[in-house]
């Protein structure tokens, strides 16, 4: 039991690890979008951090799912019912806000990208509390 105590502990270093990664990648979407509002540029300067958090963010998913059904029957909180609930939860959750960041990368108004990407941003930030 203590190996996978250890395990478990190590998994969730990670995903926090992960987190403080995606956080990085926010905050530099979120100054691509603000430089966006105020110098009115082209969409393009806010397309290229997006990319890399989109492909970050769909990467954390697949890693979190993938550790969080073990974390949840080694943590013996919750029924076998229950945790095939939450991880279809999760998962729809996950693939929304996946889906969400994508559609931002297909605005082309400037002002209307910039602000979109800051309500991304948020609303993963969000997401993440939630998850720690």
């Amino acid at each position: 039991m203590g190996g996978a105590r250890s395990t478990n502990r190590e998994l969730r270093e990670k995903l926090l690890a992960e987190h403080r990664i995606l956080r990085k990648l926010m905050t530099e979407c979120e100054r691509a979008a603000q430089r966006l509002r105020a110098d009115g540029g082209d969409v393009e300067q806010l397309l290229t951090p997006l990319a890399v958090l989109i492909e970050a963010v769909a990467q954390h998913c697949r890693s979190e799912e993938d550790a969080l059904t073990w974390l949840l029957v080694d943590a013996d909180l919750l029924g076998p019912d229950d945790i095939v609930q939450m991880m279809h939860d999760h998962r729809r959750e996950h693939g929304w806000l996946t889906q969400m960041l994508r559609r931002v990368a297909g605005i082309a108004v400037p002002a209307q990208a910039a602000t979109a990407s800051l309500q991304a941003t948020e609303l993963l930030r969000m997401h993440m509390a939630g998850e720690e």
